[in-house]
Parts: C-alpha cells; structure tokens; sequence
C-alpha cells in the first residue's frame, strides 16, 4: 500500500513519460563506515571554471555516484540539456579544477566558494545541494509540506510514482516497472515519514533505499514544454525521471 499527502498549493501539468536511463558507470566504493565528507577522492574529478549555471548540482551528483553516498541535488531554472550540449565545444577561456586529492567535504566547500548561488548541507549521511534562495522559498516545489508520507514495499519507480502523484494529484506512473533493469533498481523498501516536504519525503526515500540519489531540474515534460522534473538514480546505473510542474 501507499500513502502520502502533499497538499497542491498552485496549479500543475504532468508529464506522463518516466524515462529509464540504465546508464552504468564505474564506482569507486570506499569503506562505508566513513563519513560521506571525510572520503578521499582518489581518482581525477574536474570541473571548469568558471561554472556554468549546471555544474555544481552535477558535480555533487557525480560525486555521489562515484564514492556511493546519498544526496539530493536541485540544479536552478535554467535548461541544463542546452548549456551541457554547448560544453562538448572546447573552450578557449578558464581553466580545469581537479578535485583529486581532496576529501569530499573539501570539495564540496570548494564547489560553493565557485559558485555561490548554491549552498549544500549534510545530515546524517545525506548530502544536498540546492540554490540559495531555494531553501526557504515558499513557492519551491520542494518546499510544499505534507501531514504524512508512508510507503510500503516500493522500489525506486514506484517511490518516484507516488511523490509525483502526490504533486500532481494524479495516478499512474510506470517507474516501477522501468527500474527492473539493474539490482538495486529493484530493491524494495518502505518510508514512514510524519509532517513533511516535498524534499524531506525525496530525502526519506533515498535513506530507505540506502543506495541512490534525487535530482530536480528541468526538462521537457510535455513536447517543446519545460517543466519540472524529478529524478531517481541508484548507484548501479537506473536512472528515472518524471515531470510534474510548470515553474512560475
């Protein structure tokens, strides 16, 4: 069974495609016991500078898949597919930032320190990252609160289903059929949250699965329509993403 509770506080349209990505990517586990932040990351990991509007979410993101910690990201309203696309021209101007060497924690000040307009925190484990002025907005989509979020034996696509219904006030939604693909996709679990967010409720969800991440950011959730979209990842490649909203 599923339960959950998120009050609609503005309108919002609902992109009914849930993409499954599956993209593997090589892991670097390190001893689990360490804390996220003291982590050495023992292998090159660069970003170029200056940063783009994109790419401290995704360095952040990147990193978790990489040394296999939890973490959220919420990238700014900008269309991230356009800058990425426009990053495979060599640029003439700035330089590359090798985070090899550092612990996690290092990095992440680093990240913060080139690019300002985002803050990260961490808690018990759980690393996120969002813009500034997101955290305490009112009308962020990961701000809406919630009397109660319970779910019983999903995977990661059935949780992602219910925060999205839950938004949109809508049912239906193939996620949980979509993250099949890889072992950890499959994995079962169930959440038991009291008074929520949008974002808490993300945030419960990877804790219980113990291995993925969540993204916000937007995409196209209808055809030449952006939207919000939001994002499962687990560390051995499923990746789902569905759109829920319009930004206002």
């Amino acid at each position: 069974t599923t339960q959950c509770s998120i009050p609609l506080m503005r309108p919002f349209l609902f992109g009914a495609v849930i993409a499954l990505l599956g993209l593997a990517a090589p892991l670097y586990a390190q001893n689990t016991s360490v804390s996220p932040l003291e982590r050495l990351i023992d292998s090159d990991f660069t970003v170029r500078v200056p940063l783009d509007e994109c790419a401290a979410p995704a360095a952040v993101s990147g990193l978790a898949r990489r040394y296999q910690f939890l973490a959220g990201a919420e990238y700014l309203q900008v269309d991230c597919s356009r800058i990425w696309a426009g990053n495979g021209t060599p640029r003439a101007d700035g330089e590359v930032v090798n985070f090899r060497g550092l612990t996690i924690g290092d990095a992440l000040e680093k990240i913060s320190a080139l690019d300002p307009r985002y803050s990260w925190i961490e808690r018990d484990g759980l690393i996120v990252i969002r813009p500034v002025q997101a955290w305490a907005d009112p009308k962020n989509v990961l701000n809406y609160t919630s009397g109660s979020f319970a779910l019983d034996d999903v995977n990661v696509g059935g949780a992602l289903d219910a925060v999205v219904s839950a938004i949109t006030g809508r049912e239906g939604g193939s996620g949980a059929l979509h993250a099949e693909r890889t072992e950890q996709g499959r994995r079962k679990f169930s959440v038991r949250a009291r008074a929520t967010s949008v974002g808490e409720a993300l945030d419960a969800i990877v804790r219980a699965h113990g291995d993925a991440r969540w993204e916000v950011r937007l995409g196209i959730v209808r055809p030449n329509e952006l939207g919000f979209v939001i994002w499962m990842w687990t560390h051995d490649g499923t990746g789902l993403g569905a759109g829920t909203a319009r930004p206002r």
